[in-house]
């Protein structure tokens, strides 16, 4: 079975974060995805991609210092290239 599931931060803030954020992360990993893409590069997604289960997380290499840490691949990102230019070796 195939999902794809975004997290949209702009759901999950405020005073009834945890109350919305708690049952999405349950969710997500009850599905125990097979692989899970962090394009924002910031410790939280890193730490949910790793809460999710996911048995591969693939990053970028401009990603933040901790979240590199939780990636099992990461995709070289070329600053002076253009905004598709990326490799995953």
């Amino acid at each position: 079975m195939n999902h794809v599931y975004f997290f949209r931060s702009g759901e999950f803030q405020g005073i009834g974060a945890p109350k919305s954020l708690f049952p999405w992360l349950k969710r997500i990993r009850e599905t125990r995805p097979d692989l899970a893409l962090d394009f924002e590069g910031l410790l939280r997604s890193a730490l949910i991609a790793k809460i999710s289960g996911a048995k591969e997380i693939y990053g970028m290499s401009d990603a933040q210092r901790g979240s590199r840490l939780f990636y099992t691949r990461v995709a070289k990102i070329n600053r002076h290239g253009h905004a598709s230019s990326f490799l995953i070796p």
